[in-house]
């Protein structure tokens, strides 16, 4: 694709198909239509339930294509040029979807409407949407912006290197997006998984969407960031449309389609700073090669973007943001409504989804324009600047009244402090004030980033690619380590928020720009150019971009697997006892792959027939003691109206977590049982088989055997 249209090729005279194509009669009508079909197809979709016929996943991911992908598609036709890439617009169309649920799924979850009104309403919202993006003007050709990055000796072997690495990253992506037919039920889960699916199957089930908290009974009110959490709605939405259960939709089906997406965001944002196809590649092979080698620890990028992605906070920011950045960058190089617009929208969906995502767009920002006034020597970039962080200071309102004033309303269920691995996210300094830790920086792609980030600012401090990399890795480094900037955001936001910067880091995006440097070195070495050379010089170049791919992540996993000879482990929590590189005595990355493999907070065999006898058998309003407490971890997400008594996590700390667990070890005696019955209103009791509780519920004269599924036995409270 040419990156420069030329102002001197002759315009073809516009005949009359073309003028009744632009009056605006037509385009009136036009928009009537797909404003009308648009409104039918998703009526149909979500309440009809016509897809739910096909097998669980095609039923899911069609589904996720209509209700999502589809308005976004039609809306971004509004705010990108024809000229645009694909993939550009394949990573736009869902936050952009996403965007035209936000004000339909507030509404209907601030009011505790059904899913079926919410349906009405967001169909409602997505024909108006389609409509105007039908009327808007169209978008100008792309405006170059910044340096070609196609220029000097490989002119003519530009992209000969695209095709092979574009076959190895489409080779991989069929791999994730098939991963619920050759890896159902083995991938790991995460506890937060749990969270979120306790909230989707309350949706599902009830008739008041968010009337109060889904996990223990309490009848206290949600927790205040979900009160205006509609990905988690949306979630609901494409469950009840598709008729899959919630526990598959958040465990097997999403997560691939949102991991692809990820990649394409990345490529997306990449090659609107560069105008590369090559670099854009290089990064989304980069992002994928980064998140398979980081899957050891607990906070590590493989984790995130291929097991964890459907959460909330993930897809914020490996998805919407990236995209928030493509729309910001356009207006700095260009000022257009369309642009605004679109940055606009895709803050509104991130202001719906999480708010850490909106700190980083602020910190993008300021970041970006503080560097171009510096390059330009003017104060143009600041103004450009303050107009894009009015609506990130807008949007940034409503989490913060919610985490200011509304989290006294349930101050028993939930508590918001961070205990989980404290030691590795972040480190007080006295006086109140807090840092982030070391440890979310330590691997070597992070730290290369972060060295190379600031320095292509020597390369070209006038190039917007190079700038956006500076402004991105210098703003985390102060958000990250000096407190005057990560204090305040510890407290507003919460300290976890300091474990999430690192995020920030354009880790993908620097190590391709870097690789493509060195490409082009390689292409302008002048024994390639001699004449004995040339034959070699167009194969050279061809797999020169995926060798060095390849190269990098070599030598990132040979850093990598020293840490477990100096961490020991501490980080990265899961290890592997077999060997990759020589001298090392343990595996961080093979450790990583058993992880992902591990099948951790999935759902058990046993477990499911279990919740399908409680569900059948139990009352509606039963409160249920049970040991092991994992079941009362995923209770609330296979179950309505049934409840523990403790749902572990951060939620109903204090006496009751205290009696909970002395129940699971078997701790109390049973004057210590019906204290602990009478007080929380128990009608049912589980145990395994064989455990530390069983023989003290079994001497427990209250408790009547009502049935055994292996390895659990049900007993009712008298």
């Amino acid at each position: 694709m040419a990156d420069v249209v030329s102002e001197d090729v002759d315009r073809p005279t516009r005949g009359p198909v073309s003028g009744l194509r632009d009056s605006a009669m037509f385009r009136a009508l036009l928009a009537t239509a797909v404003a009308l079909g648009m409104l039918g197809i998703q009526l149909f979709v979500l309440l009809q339930s016509p897809l739910s016929a096909l097998p669980d996943y095609p039923a899911l991911g069609l589904t996720f294509l209509i209700a999502i992908l589809l308005p976004g598609l039609v809306v971004q036709s509004a705010l990108l040029s024809a000229d645009d890439d694909l993939v550009v617009r394949l990573a736009v169309a869902p936050v952009l979807g996403l965007a035209v649920m936000a004000v339909p799924g507030a509404i209907a979850l601030e009011f505790h409407s059904d899913l079926q009104t919410f349906a009405v309403m967001f169909a409602m919202f997505a024909a108006g949407a389609s409509g105007l993006a039908i009327i808007a003007p169209r978008v100008g050709p792309r405006a170059p912006g910044g340096e070609d990055q196609r220029r000097g000796a490989v002119d003519a072997l530009a992209g000969v290197g695209d095709p092979l690495l574009a076959a190895l990253l489409l080779v991989v992506l069929i791999g994730i997006v098939t991963t619920p037919l050759w890896a159902s039920g083995r991938l790991a889960g995460d506890l937060d998984d749990w969270t979120y699916m306790a909230y989707v199957r309350d949706y599902v089930d009830t008739d008041a969407l968010n009337e109060e908290e889904p996990f223990i009974g309490t009848g206290e009110s949600v927790n205040p960031r979900m009160r205006t959490n509609v990905w988690v709605l949306s979630q609901a939405l494409l469950s009840d449309a598709a008729d899959v259960e919630p526990s598959d939709v958040l465990f097997e089906y999403l997560p691939p389609l949102l991991s692809v997406l990820a990649v394409a965001a990345v490529y997306a944002v990449t090659f609107t700073l560069f105008r590369n196809r090559t670099i854009a590649l290089l990064a989304a092979a980069f992002l994928l090669g980064y998140a398979f080698l980081d899957l050891a620890p607990h906070e590590g990028m493989g984790r995130n973007l291929f097991l964890r992605v459907s959460e909330d906070k993930m897809v914020g920011a490996f998805l919407f943001f990236p995209v928030a950045l493509v729309f910001q960058v356009r207006f700095f190089l260009r000022p257009a409504a369309p642009a605004y617009v679109g940055f606009a929208l895709t803050l509104l969906a991130l202001a719906v989804v999480h708010p850490v995502p909106l700190v980083f767009a602020g910190v993008a920002v300021v970041g970006l324009g503080l560097i171009r006034a510096w390059s330009d020597r003017s104060i143009e970039p600041l103004k450009l600047a303050g107009v894009l962080l009015l609506p990130i200071g807008l949007l940034s309102l409503w989490p913060l009244v919610q985490r200011e004033l509304l989290i006294d309303t349930v101050p028993q269920v939930w508590d918001s402090a961070t205990r989980f691995r404290e030691n590795y996210r972040f480190v007080r300094l006295g006086g109140g004030l807090l840092i982030g830790n070391y440890h979310l920086i330590i691997h070597p792609m992070v730290l290369a980033a972060l060295v190379f980030g600031p320095l292509t600012l020597v390369v070209s401090r006038r190039r917007v690619g190079n700038q956006v990399l500076a402004a991105l890795c210098i703003g985390a480094l102060l958000l990250l380590f000096f407190p005057l900037f990560s204090t305040p955001l510890a407290k507003v936001m919460a300290p976890q928020t300091l474990a999430r910067v690192y995020w920030l880091v354009p880790v993908a995006p620097t190590l391709a720009y870097a690789t493509w440097l060195c490409v082009d070195a390689l292409g302008r070495w002048r024994l390639l150019e001699a004449s004995k050379a040339r034959v070699l010089r167009p194969i050279m170049l061809g797999i020169a971009p995926a060798a060095a791919v390849v190269l990098v992540l070599l030598v990132a996993l040979v850093v990598q697997e020293q840490y477990a000879r100096a961490d020991q482990g501490g980080f990265y929590n899961r290890i592997s006892e077999t060997s990759l590189v020589p001298g090392v005595e343990y595996s961080i990355f093979l450790g990583g792959i058993d992880r992902a493999f591990s099948a951790d907070w999935r759902l058990e065999p046993e477990e499911q027939d279990l919740f399908d006898y409680m569900r059948s058998h139990l009352p509606k309003g039963a409160v249920v003691l049970v040991q092991p407490r994992q079941l009362g971890v995923k209770m609330p997400g296979m179950l309505t109206d049934i409840f523990p008594v403790d749902r572990g996590s951060m939620l109903a700390v204090g006496e009751r977590r205290e009696d909970a667990t002395a129940f699971e070890l078997g701790e109390l005696s049973t004057v210590d049982l019906r204290r602990v019955i009478d007080s929380y209103g128990v009608t049912h009791i589980i145990v395994r088989e064989v455990g530390p509780a069983t023989e003290v519920v079994r001497l427990f004269s209250r408790a009547e055997f009502v049935a055994e599924v292996s390895p659990y036995v049900i007993y009712e409270v008298r």
